[in-house]
């Protein structure tokens, strides 16, 4: 009987667009593991079904459910929390691959496994991206399906389904950006903690400081430097503030701090996200592990 032989794979022989699906694989699987992942996914999609929980309760025989009324909801409230509350939840698994090898020293490992810096890294943006814009999707559709579902029970009209399409596009890549915005932070800071203190007050209170001492200087008129950074942008790429109704125009202007168009804020946040990226795979490509 002869011998089956079995071909000897090299690592020449794995291309790199063959390398770098795996690799975003095991990223995959890694998050997967973790029971911290379930725990946050459980928390969003408790909290997608609570807006179809509130209308049974707050919705009347025969009214009218319009786009307006809905839009915030499926878009986190991005003008109160300053970002899509819904990235609060997600940086947790943005952050945590990066963070916690970094912190362990099992950076190393990751790197072996995967073939190296380069695709390690790109590996987990492109991971974190794809993830959070299939929970944006999920979580858009979960509420649009419970709301829609309330309002037959209660026999109102819901005629804002159409009209909140673009909205949740619009999530979609913003989420997606904001993965990978969390992936770079996490890249440049070697620590846990400040990763998360970073993105949380820099929306809130670090960019409109930065954008108000800026405008201060003398001799240079940079009034409207605020809208150019990259939350403010973040925010007018959600918040279509041109189409509000006239009373809520200017409390919302306020809110976002940008008055940018739509397409102007998505290609100034995509800029922004190019930015991060390549400066985290800057310095992560230096770590030692």
């Amino acid at each position: 009987m002869t011998p089956a032989v079995t071909p000897t794979v090299r690592a020449d022989d794995v291309t790199r667009a063959e390398a770098f699906r795996r690799a975003c694989l095991f990223e995959l699987r890694h998050l997967t593991g973790l029971r911290s992942t379930w725990i946050v996914l459980t928390l969003i999609a408790a909290l997608s079904l609570y807006p179809g929980v509130v209308a049974l309760f707050v919705l009347h025989h025969g009214e009218k459910v319009t786009t307006n009324d809905l839009i915030s909801t499926i878009l986190w409230s991005p003008q109160i929390a300053q970002v899509s509350a819904l990235g609060f939840y997600l940086m947790v698994l943005a952050t945590g691959p990066v963070s916690t090898e970094l912190v362990r020293g099992t950076a190393r490992t990751t790197w072996l496994t995967v073939g190296g810096r380069t695709t390690a890294y790109w590996a987990k943006c492109a991971t974190g991206a794809a993830i959070g814009a299939f929970v944006a999707w999920a979580s858009s559709a979960v509420e649009l399906i419970t709301v829609g579902a309330a309002s037959f029970m209660r026999q109102a009209r819901f005629t804002g389904f159409t009209g909140l399409l673009v909205p949740s596009g619009r999530l979609m890549l913003w989420t997606a950006c904001w993965m990978v915005l969390c992936t770079a932070v996490a890249s440049l800071v070697r620590n846990r903690v400040l990763p998360i203190l970073v993105l949380c007050l820099g929306p809130l209170l670090a960019e409109r400081v930065i954008a108000l001492l800026i405008s201060q200087i003398p001799g240079i008129h940079l009034d409207g430097i605020g809208a150019w950074l990259p939350f403010a942008a973040g925010r007018a790429m959600l918040v279509d503030v041109a189409s509000l109704p006239e009373d809520q125009k200017l409390f919302t202007s306020a809110l976002v701090g940008s008055d940018l168009s739509v397409p102007a804020a998505t290609a100034v946040f995509l800029a922004w996200t190019a930015a991060a990226a390549f400066s985290g795979f800057a310095v992560y490509r230096r770590r030692t592990g």
